[in-house]
């Protein structure tokens, strides 16, 4: 019975010469970090963990090889992932998504708060990829999502080359969602900058402008600078401009056509007058004092 009890087979793990301190069993490694199957072997008769070298793994990192990101960051991220991964197993009904409780929202007083919740994301993103643990999709959704969440507060307080570096590290299918987020978010003037530069910004971390965020600045300014003929028609059922602007106006803050020269406002309609019904006068006043009636 004891046997029968006894947890999967785990390894231990070591990055540049540390140990990790927190074993993850077999099927955790090959559901969540399948990219490291290929420096391990599979589990024996023995229940002793394994010693498993993550060095090889991690100096595939892309922003580790450029000398972006210091080890110690990776070798941080790495605890802190394997942690969760491990409570994950331990409690199953715990939240899933594993990435929001890795990186708290913060509480920026000014811009450089964000700088370092930057280097965090592009260290996870790194470690997620395909070149290093290989995570599934929804690690990697999760990561996108956690970002799509802070886009109001990084599009306050960051300045653009930061901003535009959180986009960047966003999965394919969410940078439409995050690059239309930040353009609602920005504040004018640094809008107007980016449009100036059509999206020609250097990006915090790599210190190169990001070509996808060039070729949707230069679509969206397109868009900008189409003809009235070409826009899309409105949808069906819209008021015009004019009316939808007054629509929630009361009707008194509009001159009746039958008030007196005393310059008291009346309403015929709200105060029982007949003149305003004689008269015909049953349209709302802001519409016919647009119309020129």
């Amino acid at each position: 019975m004891a046997l029968a009890l006894r947890l999967p087979r785990s390894y231990d793990f070591d990055v540049y010469g540390k140990a990790v301190k927190v074993p993850l069993p077999y099927n955790i490694i090959s559901s969540y970090l399948p990219g490291i199957l290929a420096y391990l072997d599979r589990p024996g008769p023995s229940h002793r963990p394994l010693k498993v070298d993550l060095t090889p793994v991690i100096a595939q990192a892309q922003l580790l090889r450029s000398r972006t990101l210091p080890r110690r960051l990776y070798a941080r991220c790495i605890y802190d992932l394997f942690r969760e991964l491990d409570e994950l197993q331990t409690y199953p009904l715990a939240d899933p998504r594993i990435m929001k409780r890795l990186i708290t929202d913060p509480k920026p007083t000014y811009r450089n708060d964000l700088l370092p919740l930057l280097t965090k994301f592009a260290c996870y993103h790194d470690l997620l990829d395909r070149h290093c643990f290989h995570a599934p999709r929804e690690l990697r959704d999760d990561l996108s999502t956690s970002i799509l969440e802070l886009i109001p507060l990084i599009a306050r307080y960051a300045p653009l080359a930061v901003a535009l570096n959180f986009i960047d590290l966003l999965h394919h299918a969410h940078f439409p969602v995050g690059m239309e987020l930040l353009i609602d978010h920005l504040p004018r003037r640094r809008w107007r900058e980016l449009l100036r530069s059509r999206g020609h910004i250097d990006l915090a971390l790599s210190g190169r402008p990001s070509e996808r965020i060039m070729a949707y600045v230069m679509r969206h300014q397109q868009q900008l600078e189409q003809p009235e003929d070409l826009l899309p028609p409105p949808p069906p059922f819209a008021l015009p401009f004019e009316l939808d602007h007054f629509a929630g106006r009361r009707r008194r803050h509009f001159p009746h056509p039958y008030d007196s020269e005393d310059g008291i406002e009346y309403d015929p309609i709200r105060r029982g007058d007949r003149r305003g019904w004689r008269h015909g006068y049953r349209e709302m006043p802001a519409i016919r004092h647009i119309e020129g009636v």
